[in-house]
């Protein structure tokens, strides 16, 4: 085993993971963004604000997910098609379609409704969710590459 081919093959797993860990510091972002942005002389406060960083937590939350799931299951499906343990890529083909079901029936946000319990509830979902896959498919392409 080559330290530096595991490396190679864990860097897609590892991005994944650094942009579900960059959620925490989104509200901060949005505000500094906000404030760049716009002119001296603009203030925004108060409602309109809170929704813009909502807002823009929230599109983070979806294009996260969506993103890093795709990136860690694609890295998977590649790596593990050309290993001799075809189980495997069956396995990551069956999460990436499950996956894709989930989000377009639970997740997306059409699917939230307005309740802002339910929604925190399910974005909490979503973020448990895509933690997991990343983890699984990489312990996945580890398996069936060494």
């Amino acid at each position: 085993m080559d330290i530096a081919q595991i490396l190679a093959n864990s860097l897609p797993f590892l991005m994944a993971y650094a942009i579900q860990g960059l959620e925490a510091g989104m509200p901060s972002l949005v505000t500094n963004t906000l404030r760049v942005l716009l002119p001296e002389d603009v203030q925004i406060q108060g409602f309109p604000r809170q929704t813009a960083i909502k807002l823009a937590v929230h599109v983070y939350h979806q294009f996260s997910f969506i993103f890093s799931v795709l990136l860690s299951t694609v890295s998977a499906l590649g790596l593990t098609l050309v290993s001799k343990k075809r189980e495997v890529g069956i396995l990551v083909g069956f999460v990436l379609i499950v996956g894709t079901g989930m989000w377009i029936a639970r997740w997306q946000p059409l699917a939230r409704g307005l309740d802002e319990t339910e929604g925190a509830k399910r974005d909490k979902e979503m973020r448990c969710a895509a933690l997991c896959t990343i983890t699984l498919m990489l312990f996945a392409t580890l398996y069936a590459r060494y």
